[in-house]
């Protein structure tokens, strides 16, 4: 079967909001206060985001 460029658009797109999402819980939301308790001396106060959109723009690929 052959796959055109609207597909893959769809799939990376899917997997993007899909990433996003669930680490978004998972970080903002679930395991918060675990991290914060175990490396809360290595967390920083804001999140650069610069290297957080490269990995979740690259990561679905």
């Amino acid at each position: 079967m052959s796959y055109s460029l609207p597909d893959y658009a769809v799939a990376y797109a899917g997997a993007f909001v899909a990433m996003a999402v669930l680490d978004g819980l998972w970080l903002g939301v679930i395991a918060r206060n675990i991290y914060k308790a175990e490396i809360g001396a290595l967390m920083r106060d804001t999140i650069p985001l610069l290297p957080a959109l490269l990995f979740y723009v690259g990561y679905p690929l």
